[in-house]
């Protein structure tokens, strides 16, 4: 899949086409296929339409009637926000598997997303189709629930993008740690000061650390009277902590990884979703 950068300043409607084209692509993947179900309809082909309806709502012609609208948020969730995230998720993990040289990418840590050689678009595309809006800030305002609408979100996306000086390059412009740090700047103080955004605790190894076949792995806390075992994907305890000044530990929250040769384990909080 060909994955092209695209300018913050190009027209909504080259925006639109882009993620169209992409998941036109994947549709010719069977697990990705867009289909032709559309509430009673069996041959339903103008799924574009309905695309634009949910990224670029203002763009279509004729909008769907009040009867129709149950059909065509179905037909999203189910072929854009499921199948085509889906989609765009399994690209991306092969394309973030290994450089050009050989060396892995971890694709957990976004400070190793460049090494990938790949646009930052790649890694707004599947928040773009689950939020329903073309611009990257939106996306990311939405998802942290710092606000409740795609407009307003999208009002502060040009702010953002007026705030940056004229020669950020257009790929830099969707830097996410810039975004980050944009938004957490215009946050009050008091509620940043309140967020916790990562933690960081010494943990004792459930076995020999070379008897582990993966040097980081992702965990689980469970809290159990005065520990705090962590297991991996597979249900295996791998290590454990008493618990201490990590009480709060939150599997919603946080993403949890254990680095076996430091013997510790860190979170970095969720982008959190409304």
């Amino acid at each position: 899949m060909l994955i092209v950068s695209i300018p913050p300043a190009s027209t909504t409607e080259t925006k639109f086409m882009f993620v169209a084209e992409v998941l036109d692509l994947l549709s010719g993947i069977r697990p990705f296929e867009i289909s032709t179900k559309m509430g009673r309809a069996r041959s339903f082909r103008e799924w574009q339409n309905v695309l634009r309806w949910w990224l670029a709502k203002t763009t279509l012609r004729t909008q769907p009637t009040p009867s129709q609208v149950t059909n065509w948020y179905e037909f999203v969730a189910t072929n854009f926000i499921y199948r085509g995230v889906w989609g765009v998720g399994s690209a991306l993990g092969l394309l973030l598997d290994l450089t050009q040289d050989g060396q892995p990418i971890r694709a957990l840590e976004i400070d190793d997303w460049p090494r990938s050689g790949l646009p930052w678009i790649a890694f707004w595309l599947k928040e773009l189709i689950t939020w329903g809006t073309l611009e990257p800030v939106a996306a990311f305002l939405l998802a942290r629930g710092q606000v409740v609408s795609r407009p307003e979100a999208e009002a502060l996306a040009a702010a953002y993008y007026g705030s940056l000086a004229l020669d950020v390059s257009a790929n830099d412009r969707l830097d996410p740690r810039r975004i980050r740090d944009w938004v957490e700047a215009i946050r009050p103080v008091g509620e940043r000061s309140a967020r916790q955004e990562s933690m960081r605790v010494a943990v004792q190894l459930a076995r020999p650390a070379q008897n582990y076949l993966q040097a980081r792995m992702v965990v689980f806390p469970i809290q159990q009277q005065e520990f705090t075992y962590w297991f991996d994907p597979a249900g295996y305890a791998v290590a454990r902590n008493a618990i201490g000044t990590e009480a709060r530990l939150s599997s919603s929250d946080f993403q949890y990884e254990l680095d076996v040769a430091l013997s510790e384990v860190r979170g970095e909080q969720y982008l959190r979703y409304v």
